[in-house]
């Protein structure tokens, strides 16, 4: 099951009561954004190999990470360096090394508020919140 119109807290209930209706091992990945048809199909792929359970975008990736799928690895860093510029990118690896807002606005020479919008701006167009450890894993590993 595929959600994409739901807060990101919400997608845990809608696994909840799906299971507990049907009585069934289910997996539903939650996405707030399609990708291209490259991209879905290796998702899908490692997707359906998952436990049972609910994830988004970057549980995925981290997954692939740590196994080492290396297709998938390389699809999204392509799918990364083309949607998002340079800036925004250097601006996402500055916040995970510093691990906190302030820190990196001081060490990027912006306003914490910029930094903000510059992460909700990867998360707009990626799925991958950056304040989430497993996001912030897989876009470090996949970047830097």
């Amino acid at each position: 099951i595929t959600i994409n119109s739901v807060y990101h807290e919400e997608y845990q209930e809608i696994f909840e009561a799906l299971k507990s209706d049907i009585f069934e091992d289910i997996n539903i990945f939650y996405s707030e954004n399609s990708f291209g048809k490259e991209i879905n199909s290796l998702l899908l792929n490692h997707f359906i190999n998952m436990k049972e359970g609910s994830y988004v975008l970057g549980d995925i990736l981290f997954s692939s990470i740590l196994n080492n799928d290396v297709n998938l690895k390389v699809e999204f860093k392509k799918l990364i360096l083309n949607t998002l510029p340079n800036e925004i990118i250097n601006t996402a690896l500055v916040f995970i090394e510093c691990g906190n807002v302030v820190e990196a606005a001081k060490k990027l020479y912006i306003h914490r508020n910029t930094l903000t919008y510059r992460l909700d701006l990867i998360k707009k167009k990626t799925s991958l919140d950056l304040k989430r450890f497993k996001d912030s894993f897989s876009f470090y590993a996949l970047l830097s």
